[in-house]
C-alpha cells in the first residue's frame, strides 16, 4: 500500500523518434499511479516529434516538451541532465523514447521504495520485436549478487536505464549525473557510480519494462571505442584511488588494451594517444607497458601507410 503519493518525474531524451515515441507516451499515460510529470527533452530532432508531443500536451498537461540547450553537447546525456534540472519530482524515472512501461511500473516502484531505506529500485526488463511480440529474454538474467560492483563491471549482473526509480535525494547526495562526453554506454557508467557510492537498491523480480529490440542496430566502431575508453579511464582513476576492488585491476587493464587496439585500428590516432597516456599514469605491469608502446608504433605506421592492420 502506498503511504504517500510523491510526484514522479519521468525524463525522456529523444531524437527523431516521432514514429515510436507515441507508444512510449501511451504506456506512461496508462500508468495506474497517476501522480507523475513526463518531461521529454528533444536532442535536435528533424522529424515530426514536435507535432506528436503537442498532441499529448493538449491531451494531458502532465506531458512537457523541451529542447536541449544549444550550449550543451549533443546527445542523450545532456538531454537527461537538462530534464532533471527542469523536474520537480521527489522520485526520478529515466526512460527511453522507444520503450514501454508495464501499466503498474510506477505503482510497484513507489511501493517498494517506501518499504525501507532504499535509494532506488531495480526491476527486470524483457524485449519485444517489431511485431510487438514479447520475447523470453531479459536484459540480464541476474539482477544482483553478493559482489555487485565487481559483477556489474564484468556484466555478470545488470539492468537497463529504464529499470530503476530513483529518489531525488539519492541522486543529488551522490552527485549522480550523466557524463555528457560519453556517447555510448552512459547507463553502464551511471550505474557503476551509483554502486561505488554504495546506494542501496530494492530488487524487484518482475518485468516492469518492455524494451524494443530493433532489427537493425548499427554502432559506429570509432564512437563505441572512444566511449569505452572514457569509461575505462574513469575506472582506472577509481582503481588508482582504491575506490573499487583490486581484483578488478587485471580485468580493467585487459579491457583497456583491447579498446586501445580498436582505437588504432579505426585510425582514431589522437584518441588512442590520449588513452595511452592515461593508461601509462596507472601502475601497469611491464607487459602492459610494452603492449602500449608496440601499439603506438604499429598504429602510427598503419595511419600513415594504411598497411599493417593485421599486426595491430
Amino acid at each position: 500500500m502506498i503511504k504517500v503519493k510523491p510526484l514522479v518525474s519521468i525524463i525522456i531524451p529523444t531524437f527523431n523518434r516521432a514514429h515510436l515515441i507515441g507508444e512510449t507516451l501511451d504506456s506512461i499515460y496508462a500508468q495506474t499511479y497517476k501522480n507523475w510529470e513526463c518531461i521529454v527533452v528533444d536532442d535536435g530532432s528533424t522529424d515530426t516529434t514536435a507535432a506528436v508531443l503537442n498532441r499529448y500536451i493538449i491531451k494531458d498537461s502532465r506531458f512537457q516538451y523541451h529542447h536541449r540547450p544549444k550550449n550543451r553537447l549533443p546527445g542523450g546525456n545532456a538531454a537527461r541532465n537538462h530534464g532533471f534540472e527542469l523536474s520537480r519530482g521527489e522520485y526520478i524515472q529515466w526512460f527511453d523514447s522507444d520503450d514501454l512501461m508495464h501499466p503498474e511500473k510506477l505503482k510497484i516502484d513507489v511501493v517498494n521504495l517506501q518499504s525501507g531505506n532504499y535509494d532506488f529500485t531495480i526491476s527486470q526488463s524483457s524485449f519485444f520485436d517489431e511485431n510487438g511480440k514479447i520475447k523470453d529474454t531479459y536484459w540480464n538474467d541476474t539482477l544482483w549478487s553478493n559482489e555487485p560492483l565487481t559483477d556489474f563491471i564484468k556484466k555478470n549482473i545488470g539492468w537497463g536505464i529504464n529499470s530503476s526509480l530513483w529518489k531525488r535525494t539519492a541522486l543529488i547526495g551522490g552527485n549522480l549525473f550523466f557524463d555528457e562526453k560519453v556517447q555510448n554506454g552512459q547507463d553502464y557508467l551511471f550505474h557503476i557510480e551509483a554502486l561505488i557510492k554504495k546506494l542501496n537498491p530494492r530488487i524487484i523480480h518482475k518485468v516492469l519494462v518492455y524494451q524494443r529490440n530493433h532489427p537493425i542496430k548499427i554502432e559506429h566502431n570509432t564512437i563505441k571505442s572512444k566511449s569505452k575508453a572514457l569509461i575505462l579511464s574513469y575506472l582506472l582513476k577509481k582503481l588508482k584511488k582504491k575506490e573499487i576492488n583490486k581484483e578488478l585491476k587485471d580485468y580493467v587493464i585487459k579491457k583497456s588494451l583491447l579498446v586501445l587496439t580498436n582505437l588504432y585500428k579505426t585510425k582514431s590516432w589522437k584518441n588512442a594517444l590520449t588513452f595511452s597516456f592515461q593508461l601509462l599514469k596507472f601502475p601497469l605491469p611491464a607487459k602492459g607497458i610494452l603492449i602500449i608502446v608496440k601499439l603506438f608504433f604499429l598504429g602510427s605506421f598503419y595511419k600513415l601507410s594504411s598497411r599493417g592492420y593485421s599486426y595491430i
